[in-house]
């Protein structure tokens, strides 16, 4: 969505994040296209894989060799999120609903047994451990109670605010705040803004509503206090 007068009121109105925690300060990172000509600003848990890899095959002009672990591509141009108001091309990111967001994160950073392996220990993702609140087969509820006791300040950037990506010390940072949940059809509008036509890797994966089913009346309100600002500022609701 082109952002509009109501949005940019909602994204000024409320002070922006401090810089006390070194968590996710560190990886506030924006990418640049230079043959697209635009700016993406990544937020976790909201197709930055799939978005990462169709401008970075873009940039190459041809596509990633298979196994291309996007996040960590050294080609990339990386720049500060705040670099984005200097930005003269198209800003653009991406959101998703923080109810399906809540959950997905869950789903990839909690594993059902106390398994060590890759980036997990027993169980618990590497970058969540250091809270001491998480464990591997917690349920969702014990989840999202746990997420909801945090601060920005203090979260990690797979489940901080999406506010926290969209707005800094000038407000907003992009022109445009596409959804994932219409994503077959702003995508598009995307490449037409930056003249080229885009692959973009499982355009349709993410199923609507999907994450209804698993919360009850007490996550689903406590998700609702947690990201009060990012269903206000992105104009989502449970269902969307």
């Amino acid at each position: 969505m082109w952002l509009s007068s109501k949005t940019r009121t909602l994204a000024t109105g409320t002070e922006p994040l401090t810089e006390s925690s070194d968590n996710w300060r560190l990886r506030r990172v924006a990418m640049i296209s230079s043959r697209a000509g635009c700016l993406y600003l990544p937020i976790t848990k909201a197709a930055n894989t799939s978005i990462k890899a169709a401008l970075l095959a873009h940039d190459l002009g041809e596509p990633l060799p298979e196994g291309t672990k996007v996040h960590a591509w050294g080609a990339a141009e990386l720049v500060p999120w705040d670099a984005a108001y200097d930005f003269s091309g198209f800003r653009f990111t991406f959101a998703r609903n923080p109810f399906a967001r809540t959950y997905s994160c869950y789903k990839n950073k909690i594993l059902p047994e106390p398994t060590t392996r890759d980036s997990y220990v027993e169980g618990v993702h590497v970058s969540f451990r250091r809270y001491r609140r998480f464990r591997a087969g917690m349920s969702f509820g014990e989840f999202v109670k746990q997420i909801s006791r945090i601060s920005d300040d203090q979260a990690d950037i797979h489940f901080v605010s999406q506010r926290a990506f969209l707005v800094g010390p000038k407000g907003l940072r992009v022109d445009y705040v596409g959804k994932v949940e219409r994503m077959s059809e702003q995508w598009p509008e995307v490449c037409k803004v930056i003249g080229a036509e885009l692959e973009l890797p499982h355009l349709n994966k993410t199923t609507t509503q999907a994450h209804a089913e698993h919360y009850d009346s007490t996550s689903r309100r406590l998700v609702e206090r947690r990201y009060e600002e990012d269903l206000a500022l992105l104009g989502y609701s449970f269902l969307d």
